[in-house]
């Protein structure tokens, strides 16, 4: 524990929170961008019933192609994202043929090919919080030292610079009320036997009905970031760029604010969808309604048009919906169901649907398309 307490520090030592907001992603006016955003277990399930409820998002969406037969080839991270990063070289399938090689090593690599294609290429290069680098939880960001990348963790990173601009949210600790609370349950979930724990346990919420003290640190320091992505990003770029995102706000999930579904200690609505009493939803919806005002600014300052633009995630969750319906043996297929959405350069259009069969391998050939051969 010690030697993990250390190793986080020094990570953590290296992006401290800001106090102000700065760009860090520097898009061209006149060259092409490749901008890949990765929201951590978003669920493809979700998606047709957010755009019922939010018609808006079709014409948002311009030019983008949404994908609801994409498979993952896995159900959490370890599994799915080094496919995703770095192809098919990267299933577990073909990892596991390098039996003498460590899985980190493997993990890292995969981590890694998208991005030293386009520095090699003449791209400027930005990557965030790259899911599991060097298997650390905090990302260990090093690994692309020496590569000609720019390579930054933002999760967390403006939670402060965030709260202090929303003082509604930040007047409690709601982290620590919930944990002083959640101890409790933990004492009781240690003293029965095994059998029980699962069900005491409860998905880590400990049957929290008290909405005023939900866990929204998690959330806010994924949500930030999605709500200062204009902010973060200036268009003074002189080549052509390669962003890659990674964010977690559908990974740790809370309870917003409808009809924007924002951040709120008191929820007074949750929608009228089927959903709308499902945290996993309401994460989702917040994610890609963020993600359409991003793309409005990017619309607004001419990059738009120049811009191919990839929406995916690395798995998803189990959740109850009516998309797959039998018995089967690896679980809820919605699980191995990530989101996956493609607009290429100067496409426009209302969003469109195609079913052809993906996976989010193909993210690599996607991005790469007609730019290295």
């Amino acid at each position: 524990i010690n030697k993990g307490f250390k190793e986080t520090k020094a990570i953590v030592e290296q992006n401290k929170n800001n106090d102000s907001l700065s760009p860090i992603f520097h898009l061209s006016k006149t060259d092409k961008n490749i901008l890949i955003i990765m929201l951590d277990r978003a669920i493809n399930a979700y998606v047709p019933y957010i755009l019922e409820e939010k018609p808006e998002l079709k014409e948002k969406l311009e030019g983008f192609v949404f994908y609801p037969n994409t498979a993952s080839f896995g159900r959490n991270t370890l599994f799915g994202a080094s496919a995703m990063n770095g192809g098919y070289d990267y299933t577990p399938f073909q990892m596991n043929k390098k039996a003498d090689v460590p899985l980190v090593q493997k993990h890292n690599e995969s981590l890694t090919v998208m991005p030293e294609f386009f520095a090699e290429n003449g791209f400027d290069v930005t990557m965030t919080d790259s899911s599991w680098a060097n298997y650390k939880w905090v990302p260990d960001m090093s690994i692309f030292e020496g590569k000609n990348i720019n390579a930054y963790r933002t999760i967390t990173k403006y939670t402060d610079y965030w709260l202090g601009e929303h003082k509604d949210i930040s007047n409690i600790d709601i982290k620590e009320t919930l944990m002083k609370r959640n101890f409790i349950w933990y004492g009781l979930l240690r003293t029965f036997p095994t059998s029980f724990r699962d069900t005491i346990y409860n998905d880590g919420f400990y049957y929290n009905t008290n909405q005023s003290v939900q866990d929204l640190q998690a959330l806010v320091n994924n949500y930030a970031v999605l709500d200062y992505l204009s902010e973060l990003t200036d268009f003074t770029g002189s080549k052509n760029t390669y962003t890659f995102i990674v964010n977690e706000l559908t990974h740790e999930p809370a309870f917003l604010m409808p009809p924007d579904y924002v951040p709120s200690l008191k929820i007074k609505d949750y929608g009228n969808g089927p959903y709308s009493k499902d945290i996993h939803y309401h994460a989702n919806i917040g994610a890609l309604l963020r993600l359409a005002e991003y793309f409005e600014y990017l619309k607004q300052n001419g990059v738009y048009d120049n811009t191919r633009i990839i929406i995916v995630s690395d798995h998803a969750t189990g959740v109850h919906t009516p998309k797959f319906t039998g018995d089967f043996p690896l679980g809820d297929p919605v699980t191995f169901n990530p989101i996956l959405f493609f607009k290429d350069f100067d496409k426009t259009g209302s969003l469109q649907e195609d079913n052809t069969f993906m996976t989010n391998a193909d993210v690599p050939t996607l991005a790469l398309e007609g730019i290295v051969e």
